[in-house]
């Protein structure tokens, strides 16, 4: 019985490996656009990322803020998005 759950903790771990990957490029490339124009509400709806990842999908939030904003990225696998990864960062105005 061990190797049907040690293949499912393998799937998982790879899951939350990538997603965690991805939450951390998208939050990047946010922060990036952020402190170029910081006037825009940088808020998506789910978005599937471009292949090899199009089996994960993310949100972004910002709470639009005029001086500091929290931006928060939620990324998760399309088979368990209750195994969701949410990276936070706060970006203040130049």
């Amino acid at each position: 019985t061990w190797v049907p759950t040690s293949i499912q903790t393998k799937l998982k771990t790879e899951r939350k490996t990538t997603a965690i990957f991805l939450a951390q490029g998208k939050l990047e490339e946010l922060r990036y656009k952020i402190i170029n124009n910081f006037n825009v509400d940088y808020t998506m709806a789910a978005t599937s990322f471009n292949s090899p990842y199009q089996d994960y999908s993310y949100t972004v939030n910002d709470n639009f803020n005029s001086s500091i904003k929290t931006i928060s990225v939620k990324v998760w696998h399309i088979e368990k998005p209750e195994d969701d990864t949410t990276f936070y960062a706060q970006i203040t105005k130049r």
